[in-house]
């Protein structure tokens, strides 16, 4: 299920330069002000269609950055084969998972599995970045049934990062991969981030005849590590004036406010918070919703993150609606994704997300 591999880490000197958030994490605008002051942030790598003005050919800048970035001396290199722990901490939490390759097989054949459907021009893109950038940084983060022998097995190897970039991150080198060979020989693992990459793997190992050898780059963390945040939804409007007298054959309608629990749904609307009481309750509430109200309706996703005063404040002048969410639980991914089913895209969103620029892996080194 898991096996060491020859890594480029990157150097303590230039890890504040390097390492960036992932490429979708960022908006458009938000990578290029990072791009325009730092000449050696990952975005540079990591860059797709749309980031560079007409004419510009994004893989070859790509294949560029990160020929320069190997011609600095920006990495370490570490040809023998090995395991590492990743290890993310802010002020409130610390979540410390393992870095392996995974082979592509075991997602294909279920033995890794996901949870959420993915958007096919996004797994074209990085199809597309991937012919051009030999390197491999962005790392597919999933998640395991935890148990206390995890944290035995890796509480012990030499460091070779420990910086903070608003994010506190320490990288070791495990010396014994033997144990956690044996350990994760019959564990399930489930997807909590890079639906997408995971997709545009299993494109390029089709395009490449099935080779034996290809591997995904993971970070693997226990799931009573994880903290999920919710993503939001808001419908544009005006929506009728009886809309809200049209859900209750699904949910039961109570006044509310600025919430979100499981089993619950916040709704604001026309100036007013109410509560939906799912008739559904074995469902995540993110799947009721897209099933009894939104259909196929265009929605706008709205990160926990982002203040509600502003998305309110799009509701009061268009008379649309906003529909707050609790994040599902990880029993509630794993029950989803054991089923063979698919939430909506933008259904989980788990921070903090493991940077760009901390791993880069060459596939077939």
């Amino acid at each position: 299920m898991i096996s060491p591999f020859p890594a480029y880490v990157v150097k303590p000197d230039w890890a504040g330069r390097v390492v960036s958030p992932m490429h979708d994490v960022l908006s458009q605008e938000e990578r290029a002000a990072r791009m325009a002051t730092n000449p050696y942030s990952y975005l540079h790598v990591a860059r797709q269609t749309g980031d560079d003005g007409p004419g510009v050919d994004p893989g070859r800048q790509a294949a560029a950055a990160l020929a320069r970035l190997l011609s600095a001396g920006a990495f370490a290199h570490h040809p023998e084969p090995a395991l590492y722990t990743y290890e993310l901490a802010t002020s409130d939490h610390r979540q410390v998972g393992l870095v392996a390759e995974v082979p592509i097989e075991a997602f294909v054949e279920g033995e890794v599995r996901g949870h959420e459907d993915v958007q096919p021009d996004r797994v074209e893109a990085l199809v597309r970045h991937h012919a051009s950038v030999s390197g491999r940084s962005a790392l597919v983060a999933l998640m395991f049934a935890s148990d206390p022998r995890f944290e035995q097995l890796t509480a012990e190897g030499e460091v070779l990062l420990d910086f903070d970039d608003g994010l506190k991150q320490t990288v070791r080198k495990l010396t014994d991969a033997r144990d956690l060979a044996a350990y994760f020989s019959s564990r399930r693992l489930y997807i909590t981030d890079g639906h997408h990459r995971v997709a545009a793997a299993k494109e390029e190992w089709w395009r490449d005849g099935r080779p034996k050898e290809f591997k995904v780059l993971c970070v693997i963390f226990p799931d009573n590590q994880l903290k999920a945040l919710a993503f939001h939804r808001r419908m544009a409007g005006p929506m009728p004036d009886d809309w809200l007298s049209q859900l209750t054959p699904s949910f039961e309608i109570e006044d509310g406010d600025a919430t979100a629990a499981r089993g619950s749904i916040g709704l604001y609307w026309q100036g007013e918070w109410h509560r939906l009481i799912s008739r559904h309750a074995e469902a995540p509430d993110v799947e009721v919703l897209h099933r009894e109200v939104v259909g196929d309706a265009p929605v706008e996703y709205i990160s926990e993150v982002t203040p509600l005063d502003e998305t309110i404040a799009r509701c009061d002048a268009d008379g649309g609606a906003l529909f707050l969410l609790a994040p599902p639980s990880c029993a509630q991914i794993m029950d989803v994704a054991d089923r063979g089913e698919v939430m909506e895209s933008k259904s989980t969103y788990f921070d903090p997300k493991p940077r760009s620029g901390v791993f880069v892996r060459f596939p077939g080194e």
